[in-house]
């Protein structure tokens, strides 16, 4: 079988699991794309007749126990995972398709519809262990990517809480326009939105000894109408604004970090 794209994987205290979608290597295109001068994102082709397989392996013992196939999605991020008795939780920001890649090129970015249409929706699949028997089921209807928990608390464990960005339903189709945090539990949507701001990937900074969402959530946004962008600081549980700090000029989107305690 031809390899796949994966972005991320998913591991509780007793599992690792993949998600393979069938976004596969075109090897003779990736070995000719020097000379072609093309992305290596070019070198793949998606196959959706294939489905989608999510591959669980024991962490103890490195062995492959279920491959499970499900109906086609694709995704770059896991919520979270965790052992739920003889069930195994998981929890992914999936799309319905690999679209989303396409948007993300710099041409269309850069173009009239230069708008992100396409982001991820929360979804929980309850795996059986015993019997590799799956059940999935949408968390909220709500567009998320780039999600963060208490990593240090609760990774791979149960949790309530997720934080990321995502598009305002309110506004027409634009970039990345807010923040949100989503309580896996009880439904419970909260959103920091102002116009014309654009967050990047939140951070959550947990109070020492504190509750799951205990701290607070820390972004770069960019101020669409200041032309500058500024340190955002949120009260993780209220959601609500506590400062900013402004920097002279505007970042660039960046992805992915973590917040390290000195």
């Amino acid at each position: 079988e031809k390899p796949a794209y994966m972005h991320s994987f998913a591991m509780s205290e007793k599992y690792i699991i993949l998600t393979e979608h069938p976004l596969l290597v075109n090897e003779i295109d990736m070995l000719t794309m020097g000379f072609r001068d093309t992305a290596i994102i070019d070198s793949f082709n998606w196959t959706p007749s294939n489905g989608t397989r999510i591959i669980i392996v024991e962490r103890e013992s490195g062995k492959t126990i279920h491959e499970i196939k499900t109906d086609t999605f694709f995704t770059f991020h896991h919520l979270n995972a965790f052992d739920d008795g003889d069930d195994l939780i998981v929890d992914i920001a999936i799309y319905d398709d690999w679209s989303i890649i396409d948007e993300l090129y710099m041409n269309t970015l850069k173009s009239d519809k230069g708008a992100l249409t396409q982001t991820s929706i929360p979804y929980r699949f309850k795996i059986d262990i015993k019997t590799g028997t799956l059940e999935k089921s949408k968390i909220v209807d709500e567009k998320i990517e780039l999600p963060v928990i208490n990593f240090f608390k609760n990774s791979g464990k149960k949790y309530s809480f997720v934080y990321g960005v995502g598009n305002n339903k309110n506004l027409p189709p634009d970039f990345l326009n807010q923040l949100i945090k989503i309580d896996v539990e009880t439904k419970e949507i909260k959103y920091w939105n102002p116009k014309n701001h654009y967050p990047q990937e939140p951070f959550f900074v947990p109070k020492p000894n504190g509750k799951e969402d205990e701290g607070v959530v820390l972004s770069v946004v960019a101020d669409g109408e200041k032309g500058k962008s500024f340190l955002l600081i949120l009260d993780a549980e209220s959601f609500t604004e506590i400062g900013r700090a402004y920097l002279p000029h505007v970042v660039p989107f960046g992805l992915h970090g973590i917040f390290v305690p000195k």
